[in-house]
Formats: C-alpha cells, structure tokens, sequence
C-alpha cells in the first residue's frame, strides 16, 4: 500500500518538473552557403530565477538541435572547427532566446567558415626567417587573435579569422643580450617588430583585406633592421638579496623587454625596437610585491640612459571626498518607478566607488566612499593614477594629497604615505552628439568612443552606439581633450596612439554640451 500511495506522488513530482521546461530547437548553417553543419556545439548560457544555466546540445545530419531548458533568457551561441562565430556591430554572438515553461522557441544560428592569411617573413636581403611570431590586429573581433610561428622557409598561416581588415605583424624573438662580440670584423643584425609590407608603426602598415571562408596569400613582411640599443640605469631601494626585475613595456603592451638588476644597483635592457616605452622596477620581499613607479622614455635608435627608479613597498591611503556643488553630493538620481505602485522606501543611488588606475594599464584599485565621504585605499603601489568614480554625471576636479595640491585626475603615489588624499567631486560635466554618416548617409549601430591618450594606456571615459537615424549622444564627460572615434573596427585596436592621429579632436570646458558630426571610419580604414 506504502508503494502504491507513493507512486502517484512520483507521477505528479515528474509531471511538475517536465511543466517547468520549455524547449529551445533550432538550426546552424553555414553562413557562406546555408548548408547545414553536423556535430556543431550549441549552447545556452543564462539565468533561470537566481541560478545560472549553461546547457548544450549537438547538432545532426540537417544542423538540427534541441535543448530543454528551465523558464529564463539565454544566449545560445554555436561553435565548430573551421568556423567563427557571426556577430554584430557590437560584437554580440549567437542570439537571445526567452524560454517559457511548456513552450517551443526557435532559434537559426549561422558559423563563418574560417578565413585565412598567409605569407612569408623575409629579412632585409631576402632571406627567409625562422622563429619569427607573426599575428594579426584590428578587424572586427573582441578578444586575442590568431598567431603562428614561421617555418625554415619563413613561411606563416594565421587560421581562425572571422571577415575584416587586418594590421599584420611580425615580431623577431629578441633576448636582452648586448651585441655579440665577432673576431671576423662582421656586426650583429638587429630586426624589429615589423608590420606588413615593411612599417615600424601601425599607422604605416598595409591592411588586409579577408572575406567569408577565404585565404589571402601571398602576404610578404620585410623586416626591418634597426640599431641593437639599450635603455640604463640605477635602482635604489631594492631589498637586499632579492632579484630585482627591470621591466620595458609599451603602453599599449605590444612590446616588452625585460632585465636585472645587477649587484652595484645598475641595469641594462637591451634591444628595445624604437617606440615609447613604460620602465619600471618590482620585487618580492616576504611575499610583498614592491614596485616603483614607471619612468617614460622613447627609443629613437639611440641608448637611453640614467634612468632612476626607486621601488617602495605599497601603502596605505586615507581619504576624503568632497563635493564642488550640491547636485554632485546627492549622485545619479535613480530612474522613476513607471507604472507600478511607489514602495514605502524610496530607491537610493548607488554607492560612491572610487577608481584608481595605474595610468600604464598594468593594475587599478577601488575604495567604497562612506557615508560621512571618507574612503581608504590599501596597498596601493607607487605609479600615477588616474582617479575616477563609478557616477556617471560626477568627475573628480581636482585633488589634494597631503599639503600639495593637483589640477585635474592624474595622482603621483609615492612609497612614503604622503598624507591624507582629499579628492574633489564636480556635476558640471559636457556631452558630446552628433551625427555619423558614410558615404551613403547616417549609419546606425556603430559604436562611438570618446578616447583620452594623453598619457600611459588609451582610456574611454565614454563610449555609446549610434541610434537607427545615426545619432550619438556622449555624457558624463569630464572637462578636457578627447578623440572623438566612430569605426567598425575593433575599438581597442583603433586606439592606438599610431591609430587616432586623424580622429576628431575636441576639447569640453565645464558643463559644455557641444555637436560633432562624425565620418565613419570603415573597418581596416587607415
């Protein structure tokens, strides 16, 4: 009887759960020919209630799926070798899909056959090189791109690249060694990283162009020689008995050198491929990372030397927010409540967080402000930062670290405290709008980014998409100059400083609201 009794309790239990699902069905093709694509991987990813779903199926024969899932939206997204995934202006792959419990959603997902870029890396007379690391920037994608590494005849194939314009570049395996030392009269050649056909800069280089499923061969890179040069120095402060590293990095990481500190306190890096280049120092000590700040220098085909770094264990910072006028104390307002009954607690605005980025790229902190506007920062290393909040609508005016005042966002930390850090917040922002157009006329769904490269890594203070009749609108912009850039390309890679010299510039005064009207750069567009 006990059985009996429980069976139906059982029955009912399953019949509740298959109730609760719904089912998600749908095919991949190949978006180049419609054919459909066997033992594709499709998946969802997202939220049913307060749990996260990551469900997956595999296609048949017809490209054909079916996946049941809990109620919930979902991004369901394919993946097959020899593919890439299609994705929009804004880089958003697959599709969304809401799933409702007893009910069927269809979904069409589309794979790119991979396209191709090979070639050949040659040296100044000709010769193949071997080794050499070569990759491909910009086009479309988010994220790292394919690389690959020449064979004994110099030849490369980067695979795995959706459809775009690409920088392609060469990057010679350099140690930091001085130059060989030859009895036979002869003197050691020095490549640099070298952009197609035969740039230094990415400004200079040639893109490539690369359609659905093809490969574009024949992609010839000439390699550059420059002078084998060294950038010097001394470093003090370093704990005794510790290896000290001497690192040189570009701002946007695209080159990196490394070295050691010798025992009578001096360094040398050598074969640095001319640019600029962050110089900085680190350690461990008791399981503390000790850092100094980093020190700008430019190689131009010369040794640089004398540089000086002191490296300082991190500290402790206490501060102080305050507030320029009454509408930056009160913060974002929250969004009224449209359309439901008003709760007894009003909402709040959310917390006040402050931002502190290394002004090199390489690190940032944050502190939680307080009610009474105190915050505290913990071991924060030295280095210039530039200080944010996570307001939108608040900038930081300026700053006070113990006695010294400072204009504008940019704070040096030193390794000796320096006193309470006071920092003031300002509402009088400006905004930017305005129009993008091709040559066709207004486009929409591009993104748009404000863009400050005055110092260290890019940063975007504000970015947006262009509304269906091509406009723009950027706010929260603190007074200052900015490049202005619309393209399709991938936003980070055009943000190289080689890449935004023919961006729109302007400059915000407090509370500006200023019309730009922009031109679409194309992507690879130079």
């Amino acid at each position: 009887m006990a059985l009996r009794s429980l069976f139906p309790v059982l029955l009912v239990a399953a019949c509740m759960w298959a109730q609760e699902n719904g089912t998600v069905q749908g095919t991949v093709t190949n978006a180049l020919t419609g054919e459909p694509l066997l033992r594709a991987r499709v998946t969802l990813n997202g939220m049913s209630g307060r749990t996260r779903r990551n469900l997956a199926a595999m296609t048949d024969a017809e490209g054909k799926f079916s996946l049941e899932a809990p109620e919930g939206t979902y991004a369901a997204t394919a993946e097959r070798v020899g593919f890439t995934t299609t994705a929009d202006r804004q880089g958003r792959a697959g599709a969304q899909v809401t799933v409702r419990a007893g009910d069927k959603a269809e979904v069409k997902l589309k794979l790119n056959p991979n396209s191709a870029i090979s070639g050949k890396v040659t040296d100044a007379d000709g010769e193949p090189v071997e080794g050499v690391t070569v990759s491909a920037e910009g086009g479309p994608a988010r994220g790292m791109m394919p690389s690959a590494t020449t064979d004994d005849k110099g030849q490369f194939r980067l695979s795995g690249l959706p459809p775009g314009r690409y920088r392609v570049k060469a990057h010679p395996m350099n140690q930091s060694l001085p130059p060989e030392i030859r009895s036979d009269g002869s003197a050691e050649v020095h490549y640099a990283q070298t952009y197609y056909p035969n740039s230094l800069t990415a400004k200079g280089a040639s893109r490539v162009a690369v359609g659905v499923g093809a490969e574009v061969g024949g992609i010839g890179i000439q390699l550059v020689r420059t002078p084998i040069v060294r950038v010097s120095g001394t470093v003090t402060g370093a704990p005794a008995g510790q290896r000290v590293m001497v690192e040189a990095m570009s701002p946007n990481f695209g080159a990196r050198q490394t070295g050691f500190l010798r025992e009578d306190g001096t360094f040398e890096i050598w074969r640095l491929d001319p640019g600029k280049y962050m110089v900085s120092a680190s350690a461990m000590e008791n399981g503390l990372n000790l850092r100094s700040a980093a020190a700008e220098v430019e190689v131009s085909g010369m040794n640089v030397d004398h540089v000086e770094l002191h490296i300082a264990p991190p500290v402790d910072i206490a501060g102080q927010v305050e507030y320029d006028d009454e509408q930056a104390r009160q913060g974002p307002q929250p969004p009224a409540t449209r359309g439901r009954q008003q709760s007894a607690q009003p909402p709040t605005a959310p917390p006040l967080t402050l931002l502190l980025r290394d002004t090199s790229g390489r690190s940032y902190t944050q502190a939680h402000v307080g009610a009474d506007g105190s915050f505290k920062l913990d071991n924060v290393s030295p280095g210039h930062y530039r200080v944010s909040t996570m307001w939108n609508g608040v900038y930081v005016k300026s700053m006070r670290l113990g006695q010294s005042g400072i204009d504008g966002n940019v704070v040096d930390i030193g390794g000796a405290g320096g006193g309470t850090l006071t920092v003031l917040l300002s509402s009088a922002v400006g905004e930017i709008s305005g129009v993008v157009t091709d040559d066709k006329g207004p486009v929409a769904q591009v993104p748009v980014a404000a863009i400050v490269t005055d110092s260290g890594a890019p940063m975007f203070p504000g970015m947006t998409m262009t509304g269906d009749d091509g406009t723009y609108r950027l706010t929260g912009l603190a007074p200052g100059k900015y490049k202005l850039l619309a393209t399709e390309d991938n936003l980070w890679s055009r943000a190289q400083d080689d890449d935004t010299e023919e961006a729109e510039t302007i400059e915000i005064g407090q509370g500006d609201k200023l019309t730009r009207d922009l031109k679409l750069r194309p992507a690879g567009g130079n």
